[in-house]
């Protein structure tokens, strides 16, 4: 008995398609690009009040979050947001430890 894999086979190229388009040189600037826009946004609010803001940005971040997210993998979402979020409970003069 045969079975008909060609839906399951369209799906895959066009999910690879979608992940390519991620990936490729100019997804990934637009992706760095969207990233750095919604996290100065962030940087002007947390300003202003003194304190993080939800990861969405609250009200006045709202349009830097959807192209940050429109353009960036999930996945990458998760990881830039853990980073800024270690990066900023660092100390300013912190110096990591070098393995000797």
């Amino acid at each position: 008995m045969k079975v008909d894999n060609s839906a399951s086979q369209e799906e895959k190229v066009s999910s690879n398609s979608v992940v390519d388009n991620y990936l490729s040189a100019r997804g990934r600037e637009r992706c760095y690009e969207a990233r750095d826009r919604y996290f100065m946004c962030l940087d002007k609010v947390e300003g202003r009040t003194g304190k993080q803001q939800v990861p969405n940005g609250g009200v006045e971040c709202v349009e830097e979050y959807q192209q940050y997210t429109n353009n960036c993998l999930s996945s990458w979402v998760r990881y830039f947001n853990q980073q800024r979020k270690v990066a900023k409970s660092k100390p300013k003069d912190f110096i990591p430890k070098q393995n000797s």
